[in-house]
């Protein structure tokens, strides 16, 4: 899990899985993206069996961390 100080989309460019942020699960895959506003902790995982290629644009400018 981490997070971002800018706001960020993160999209599966091969493979499908799952962004969990808090308590909400959103499904991607290469036709579905997510946008999470900035400081959202979050985390992706892959479905099982799945290689996950993924796409994240960071919105902004700012420095992201991982605890």
């Amino acid at each position: 899990e981490h997070h971002s100080s800018v706001p960020v989309t993160i999209q599966a460019l091969q493979g499908v899985g799952t962004v969990i942020a808090g308590t909400e699960r959103f499904r991607i895959d290469p036709t579905h993206a997510v946008v999470l506003s900035a400081s959202v902790p979050h985390a992706v995982q892959p479905d099982p069996g799945t290689d996950l290629v993924l796409l994240v644009h960071h919105l902004g400018r700012g420095e992201e961390s991982h605890p």
